[in-house]
């Protein structure tokens, strides 16, 4: 089978929550072996932060994490990090010190790679701006996981 071009680009929620709040493996296995094979089929990209976030709490998502997905992760290169501080000169309140760093790293793989954002994120405004926010300012497409099911035709 041919290796699909990504397609996606993951936020660390997309990991976290439907793991340890929704959709816990124990309760959920086929969903989980869903996920798995979409990482291995190359739809999905992810920031070396989103992966430096995970790892922060060394459970079972980090486990399964390592064993399932650790070809996603792309390294925030200079390109990246150029995009990045594009993005935070625009942005600059979509880094505080109670929200998520990797934030800006992942909207900077989207736009480099013409990925569709995949968040739990909710949108705010740009006032307290949260993923979809700074991808809707910035043209972005950004998604939900449960319309990434959905994008990818997974019923239960």
């Amino acid at each position: 089978m041919k290796p699909r071009v990504a397609a996606y680009c993951f936020d660390t929620s997309v990991f976290v929550d439907p793991w340890r709040r929704y959709f816990p493996k124990a309760t959920f296995p086929s969903l989980w072996e869903r996920m798995a094979a979409l990482l291995r089929s190359g739809a999905v990209l992810a920031s070396e932060s989103v992966y430096a976030d995970i790892k922060r709490k060394p459970d079972d998502l980090h486990a399964w994490v390592k064993e399932h997905a650790l070809g996603i992760f792309r390294a925030d290169d200079e390109a990246v990090q150029r995009e990045m501080k594009k993005i935070l000169r625009i942005h600059p309140k979509l880094v505080s010190l109670s929200h998520g760093h990797s934030d800006p790293f992942v909207i900077a793989h989207a736009v480099l790679t013409g990925t569709t954002v995949v968040t739990q994120e909710r949108h705010r405004s740009l006032v307290k701006p949260k993923i979809p926010d700074v991808c809707r300012a910035l043209g972005v497409p950004c998604i939900a996981p449960l319309d990434l099911m959905a994008a990818e035709h997974w019923s239960f």
